[in-house]
C-alpha cells in the first residue's frame, strides 16, 4: 500500500452568516390570570368624640335631705399636767368695813353697869371725868365689863363721861348720870362722827386754790410794771407773795386737818367741833384771794389807761 502522509485538520474557513430575522408567531390576547385576593380588616383611624352639647339648666332650690342628729365621737382625751403660768404677788385688797355700832352699855337692878361685847379685849382703864376708877371697881365676866355701884360713891349727881380704853388702842365713852352716888342711866353712846361740811370745807378749797392760779396767771400777762418807785414796786410784790403763799397752804392745812381729825369709818354728821377751823382756814383763803384779785385788776385797769 501507498504510503500516505497524515494530514492536519485545519479549521474550515466559514464566511460570516447574517442572522435570520426571528420568527415571531402571533399571540392571542387572553384573560389575565388574577390570582385571588383575601379580604382584610380595613385599617380604620381613630375618631375623636365631639363634646358632649350640654343643655342650660335653670337653678333649682336644693332639697337638702334631713339629718338626724348624732352623737359626736370624741376622742379620749389623756390627763396631762396642767401648764400654771406663774402669778405675779399683788397686795391684797381689803374689803371696805361698814362701820357698826357697838352694843350700849346697860344698868341692872344692883346698880351694876354692863359693857357688853369685850371679848378678846385687856382692859387698860376705867375713867370717868379724869377720875380712874380702881381695879377692884370692875371686873370682866362672860365678855362684859361689869363697873361696881361703889366705883361711883364718890361722885355728886350729875352727868359724867365714862371712857373705857383697851390695850390694842381702843377706846370706848359713854355718858353716864349720877344719882345719890348711884349709875341710873346712860344717855348716850359716844361712838364719835366725821364731818361731812369738813370734807366740802376741803374740797372749796382745793378748788379755789387752782382757780386762783388760772386767774392770776392771765391777769399777769399785762404789763406787771407800774409809774410807782422801785421801792413801792417792791413792797407791793412783797404783799402779793405772801398772799399766794397764804392761798396755797390753806388746802394744805385743810387735808392735814381732816386727814388727822376725821375718821371716816365712823357715823356722818354735817358739823362737829372741828368745823369751825375748817372755816376759818377756808375764809382767810377766800379772802386773801379776793384782795390780790382785786388789786391786781386795779393795776391792769390803770395801766390800760
Amino acid at each position: 500500500d501507498p504510503v500516505v502522509p497524515p494530514v492536519e485538520p485545519t479549521d474550515p474557513v466559514v464566511p460570516p452568516v447574517d442572522p435570520p430575522a426571528p420568527v415571531v408567531p402571533p399571540v392571542e390576547p387572553t384573560d389575565p390570570v388574577v390570582p385571588p385576593v383575601e379580604p382584610t380588616d380595613p385599617v380604620v383611624p381613630p375618631i375623636e368624640p365631639p363634646a358632649p352639647v350640654v343643655p342650660p339648666v335653670e337653678p333649682t332650690d336644693p332639697v337638702v335631705p334631713p339629718v338626724e342628729p348624732t352623737d359626736p365621737v370624741v376622742p379620749p382625751v389623756e390627763p396631762t399636767d396642767p401648764v400654771v403660768p406663774p402669778v405675779e404677788p399683788t397686795a391684797p385688797v381689803a374689803p371696805p368695813v361698814e362701820p357698826t355700832v357697838p352694843t350700849p352699855p346697860t344698868i341692872t337692878p344692883e346698880g351694876n353697869i354692863e359693857v357688853p361685847n369685850i371679848v378678846d379685849k385687856e382692859v387698860g382703864q376705867v375713867i370717868v371725868d379724869d377720875v380712874v376708877i380702881p381695879e377692884d371697881g370692875y371686873t370682866i365676866e362672860d365678855g362684859k365689863l361689869i363697873i361696881y355701884p361703889e366705883a361711883w360713891a364718890n361722885f355728886e349727881d350729875g352727868e359724867y363721861t365714862m371712857r373705857t380704853s383697851y390695850a390694842d388702842g381702843t377706846e370706848d365713852s359713854y355718858t353716864v348720870v349720877v344719882e345719890d352716888g348711884v349709875p341710873t342711866g346712860i344717855l348716850q353712846h359716844d361712838v364719835g362722827e366725821w364731818s361731812s361740811f369738813n370734807l366740802i370745807a376741803l374740797l372749796v378749797a382745793i378748788c379755789l386754790m387752782f382757780a386762783h392760779v388760772v386767774e392770776y396767771r392771765r391777769l399777769k400777762k399785762g404789763n406787771d410794771e407800774d409809774e410807782c418807785d422801785e421801792t413801792q414796786r417792791n413792797k407791793k410784790r412783797k404783799e402779793r407773795r405772801i398772799l399766794n403763799i397764804a392761798i396755797l397752804l390753806a388746802p394744805i392745812c385743810n387735808l392735814l386737818l381732816f386727814m388727822f381729825t376725821q375718821d371716816m369709818t365712823l357715823t356722818v354728821a354735817f358739823f362737829d367741833n372741828w368745823s369751825i377751823l375748817f372755816l376759818s382756814v377756808l375764809a382767810i383763803q377766800a379772802a386773801c384771794a379776793t384782795l390780790i384779785h382785786k388789786k391786781k385788776a386795779q393795776q391792769v385797769e390803770a395801766l390800760a389807761e
